[in-house]
């Protein structure tokens, strides 16, 4: 039995013992179908990931009133789910409710507030050389969500970045940079569907450091960009898989503040601890999915805005190799949002009343582990090349980015 099926069995039970506790007549089911309670019962998501909870209330917000319809409509599927067992009938369920969901659009979208956050560190880096330059980042990174009952969501994310740093001072640097992405996501809830989303990104960056890295600075630094995502969709209608989708374009604006200051415990080694705060805010915009017999989504735009704590602290080591001069860097971090990252849509189905409902999405975690390492080689007095390697560690979420940077001082 397909996953929309069952999806429709739990939501208009739902909705049936909802109408009935309020005094509301109810219609009586198709022929040989067990009453609503009965339907129900067993369901077994008492124990499910908050993404299927959340379905399932929202889901039934947006059906609300259209129950007795589905329920002639779609009979003998409905039989169908009815006789299922109940260890199948929960499974059944909790994947349908996620298909009704379209939790794609709000996870790829929590996702890209992060790697568009994350562009403001090659600048930072820059602010902190002390010299004019020229520099530019390219690189890959691959994120994947693994949440509790699902498969997960995978993201491959092609960034590149180029900018310039300038101290105007003995105390004042100044940065700018622009930035570019393409990526591609794709998220299974069964093996044999997948859905998908292709973006591509853009924005700017400017930055500031106050002070000197020895004795004590201040960095300022804030980017807007843009990803616009093209989503692809599988829903399960019945006996068969209709493809639908979207594309809604997210706005993204990052600022970031953060006080550090460097100790050279030896000559060649020096730590820097560092303390800051960071504030995201996304909007993104109305979208409507059309096809699917009318069970596709339609949203009205949103935003989220987030706030987020950090801490770090970096190691640098100097040294030769073959006589020429090299530069490794370690890097720990912890991040930890003040807020969750919500990009729920708000909507309802295409083909019904809009209602006042939400999509799901999968929690993104609060607190996130950042590690790195690189390798710099200063090839002559002007031009360095390196090689870095970061990673991002947290429940149920984890990515990698493997990058080359180019710097040219004069």
């Amino acid at each position: 039995m397909k996953p929309f099926a069952a999806g429709l069995a739990l939501l208009i039970a739902a909705n049936s013992s909802a109408s009935a506790s309020s005094g509301r007549p109810t219609a009586p089911a198709p022929g040989g179908l067990p009453p609503a309670p009965a339907m129900l019962a067993g369901a077994g998501l008492a124990g499910a990931p908050d993404a299927v909870r959340d379905a399932q209330r929202n889901a039934r917000a947006a059906l609300r009133g259209n129950w007795q319809d589905l329920m002639q409509g779609h009979a003998p599927m409905l039989q169908e789910a009815a006789a299922l067992p109940r260890a199948a009938r929960a499974g059944r369920l909790a994947h349908a409710l996620y298909t009704l969901s379209g939790a794609i659009y709000a996870n790829t979208a929590a996702q890209a507030s992060l790697d568009h956050a994350a562009t403001l560190d090659p600048l930072r880096r820059a602010l902190s050389s002390g010299r004019p330059m020229l520099f530019t980042d390219a690189g890959r990174r691959q994120t994947h969500w693994h949440p509790k009952s699902f498969e997960g969501l995978h993201e491959s994310r092609l960034e590149s970045l180029l900018g310039g740093v300038l101290p105007v001072s003995e105390y004042w640097t100044l940065g700018a940079a622009v930035y570019g992405m393409r990526s591609k996501a794709i998220e299974s809830y069964e093996r044999a569907t997948l859905d998908t989303v292709r973006g591509r990104g853009h924005g700017v960056l400017l930055g500031a450091r106050l002070g000197k890295t020895e004795t004590g600075y201040l960095d300022l630094v804030a980017g807007y960009g843009r990803d616009r995502q093209e989503v692809t969709r599988n829903l399960s209608l019945g006996r068969g898989v209709h493809r639908i989708g979207a594309a809604p374009e997210l706005r993204l604006r990052q600022a970031r503040l953060t006080a550090g200051r460097q100790w050279q415990p030896a000559s060649r080694l020096a730590l820097t601890p560092e303390l800051g705060v960071a504030l995201g805010q996304g909007e993104r915009s109305a979208f409507r999915e059309a096809g699917a017999g009318g069970w596709g989504l339609r949203a009205k735009g949103s935003s989220d805005t987030t706030a987020t704590l950090l801490a770090g602290l970096t190691a640098q080591y100097r040294f030769a190799l073959a006589g020429l001069p090299m530069h490794a860097v370690g890097r720990l971090a912890w991040q930890h949002d003040l807020d969750r990252r919500d990009y729920r849509a708000r909507g309802g189905f295409t083909g019904r009343p809009l209602a006042q409902a939400r999509s799901a999405q999968w929690d993104l975690p609060r607190g996130r582990l950042q590690t790195g390492v690189s390798l710099q080689a200063q090839v002559s007095e002007a031009l360095s090349l390196g090689l870095a390697y970061d990673a991002m560690l947290a429940s149920g979420a984890r990515s990698q980015r493997v990058g080359l940077d180019l710097g040219y001082a004069f």
